[in-house]
């Protein structure tokens, strides 16, 4: 577990060539770009039409806690995240920023887009008024790099696999 106080001051993201751009997602459109990354990374089925419309209501609801977004390269889906607004455990640190789902399609990665989504979400998450975001980095793939991006380790969970 790592996590990151937002109250530091969150760092401009650098400047893109304009090849690379992160959106939030307003509508089913952007939820279906997710969706395709989401199918690549995490060796998923795509969602049908139905399961799209009903994540649609809940993520564009007025009382939705989540934020998704897409990072796009060269007009093509190639990341996605998520964020959820909770509140903290203890109320006066207000809301907690729980990120989840990062992943980038595997040819494209090492192009910037996982910091992209990642500055995008702790941008969004800072305006909502959270206070302190939280996530899971693994040691092989994201936790370097959200060292780097200012978050400090708290615990750590082991995965065991068993084979039947």
């Amino acid at each position: 577990m790592l996590a990151r106080a937002l109250e530091q001051g969150l760092r401009e993201p650098p400047e893109r060539d304009g090849r690379l751009v992160v959106r939030r997602v307003t509508d089913v459109d952007g939820l279906r770009d997710a969706d395709r990354v989401d199918t690549a990374v995490w060796d998923q089925q795509p969602m049908d039409d139905d399961r799209l419309a009903a994540a649609a209501r809940t993520l564009l609801s007025d009382d939705s806690s989540e934020i998704r977004v897409v990072a796009y390269q060269d007009g093509e889906p190639v990341a996605s995240a998520g964020v959820t607004l909770a509140p903290a455990p203890r109320p006066e640190l207000g809301t907690v920023a729980r990120m989840w789902g990062a992943g980038t399609v595997p040819d494209r990665r090492g192009r910037g887009a996982y910091r992209a989504v990642l500055e995008e979400r702790l941008r969004l998450s800072a305006a909502a008024g959270a206070s302190l975001a939280l996530v899971k980095g693994r040691v092989s793939t994201s936790a370097r790099l959200l060292r780097r991006a200012g978050f400090e380790r708290y615990g750590e969970e082991n995965y065991y696999r068993l084979t039947l």
